[in-house]
């Protein structure tokens, strides 16, 4: 495997990890520190974090491993390729197609 490959494997697990953490934290905050009575800030800020987190967090694991093991497939290229006219071409072409003034 090329180095680049390995580099992109480990940038992803990190990813992934803290994507995984940070699931772990809206869970904590959602359900533990949300059911306690007289937070400093208030059960509905620890509610909305947490939810939030949870969001967040599922939506980067799950476009992480969307990336990791459903890549894109290469599209194929076709072998034809466009033909462009030479400047001679064109102008003998455009000369046929005019019709010469009469005096």
């Amino acid at each position: 495997m090329s180095d680049l490959k390995i580099d992109s494997k480990k940038h992803f697990n990190k990813i992934a990890i803290a994507a995984v953490v940070g699931l772990a934290i809206g869970i904590f905050l959602l359900e533990d520190l949300a059911k306690r009575e007289k937070m400093p800030l208030g059960q509905t800020f620890y509610i909305l974090t947490g939810c939030a987190l949870i969001a967040v967090s599922g939506i980067i694991l799950l476009a992480i491993l969307k990336k990791r093991f459903f890549p894109k497939k290469k599209k194929r290229r076709k072998s034809s390729r466009p033909v462009f006219l030479k400047d001679v071409e064109k102008n003998s072409a455009q000369q046929k197609t005019t019709h010469p003034q009469k005096k």
